[in-house]
């Protein structure tokens, strides 16, 4: 902690085995010291099992016995976040006054983890999951909802995993976690699960009729999941100020968007990008869900696919809601020309997903 006063440090790993009381002080002491350094915690493997016992000052935390390999990815993109706060001083404050930071569970990992591994399948996969009744009771609730469109109703997690592909399954299993365990007091948070399900769903089906390949359709399912992270984060925090702010915006994404640049420096959507950057997510998650409001259309880089994906699908839906409160077609245009004779067709699936 001395340390933190004499020199400047982009990130701390706090290691203090089955000890949370003191793991939670230490690094409580190093977000005061040092706002803007990234805050990992290392788990013991009983205690990662809890979702109630991660610290909530670490930006991230990860089992003990997590890889060099794992570590050393997230530490490295832990540095790029640290970096973008020294060149955005209002993200800086703003991140060093949130005190819950959504952290991937420790099933995530074993996910992860296990599908590197050549022997792993759906039995593994679905053996991991199990151990965890909530979020496999939320996955099957999920996989029978007629988002995806199953075959025939799934009794349990193997045929999930079967139908669905552990893609997909892991990212529920992500976006529950960060769901059940953001506490927003006064806000549906069923109706923001029902939202992010659907942009996931119809940004999975856009990418896949564009050509897309299988990663990105992935990418395009877990940033539609993920993509409202940074609005669940401001609840969780600051409930009364955000809750006014969502109520004085009365629906409209663009006012409200400029009330949070105004109070806070960034909008929700880059605070979003900026927490899942620190999960190590690929860059096509992040961008996407930094730009899901305000594409401007213009780049051709690989990631393009997936940010447009999720705009269209954003777009649609608001365009929806409009009609549906005033009884009236929409005004909204489509922003851009880059999907001819799309958008009806997805209009049409649009519609039978808030169905």
């Amino acid at each position: 902690l001395e340390l933190l006063s004499q020199r400047t440090v982009a990130t701390v790993i706090a290691s203090f085995g089955p000890d949370h009381g003191n793991c939670e002080r230490f690094l409580q002491a190093v977000q005061q010291r040092a706002p803007a350094a990234i805050r990992y915690a290392l788990l013991p493997q009983q205690q990662q099992a809890h979702s109630a016992d991660f610290p909530e000052s670490a930006h991230q935390c990860f089992p003990a016995q997590c890889t060099a390999t794992e570590l050393g990815a997230a530490i490295q993109h832990g540095l790029g976040v640290w970096q973008q706060t020294r060149e955005n001083p209002a993200l800086a404050t703003l991140l060093s006054n949130l005190n819950r930071i959504p952290t991937p569970p420790a099933l995530y990992f074993e996910i992860r983890e296990a599908l590197s591994s050549p022997d792993s399948d759906a039995s593994t996969i679905a053996e991991i999951i199990t151990h965890d009744p909530a979020i496999s009771a939320k996955i099957l609730k999920v996989a029978n909802s007629g988002f995806y469109a199953l075959p025939r109703s799934v009794s349990d997690i193997h045929e999930a995993i079967v139908f669905m592909g552990t893609d997909t399954v892991s990212s529920l299993v992500l976006a529950t976690h960060v769901f059940n365990r953001m506490p927003a007091p006064g806000i549906n948070l069923e109706a923001m699960w029902q939202h992010n399900l659907m942009v996931s769903a119809l940004s999975r089906r856009i990418a896949a009729e564009e050509g897309a390949d299988r990663l990105t359709v992935n990418a395009a399912g877990v940033a539609g999941l993920l993509h409202d992270i940074g609005q669940l984060t401001l609840l969780s925090n600051i409930p009364d100020l955000y809750q006014s702010m969502l109520r004085n915006a009365a629906g409209d994404e663009s006012v409200l968007l400029g009330m949070e640049r105004d109070q806070f420096g960034i909008g929700h959507p880059e605070l979003g990008a900026y927490i899942l950057s620190l999960w190590s997510l690929p860059d096509a998650v992040t961008e996407a869900v930094a730009l899901h409001h305000e594409w401007s259309g213009e780049g051709e880089h690989a990631t393009t696919q997936v940010t447009r994906a999720i705009f269209t699908a954003e777009w649609l839906l608001r365009e929806l809601a409009v009609q549906n409160q005033t009884d009236q077609p929409s005004e909204l245009e489509y922003p851009f020309d880059s999907l001819p004779g799309r958008i009806e067709d997805w209009r049409g699936l649009c519609e039978q997903l808030m169905q």
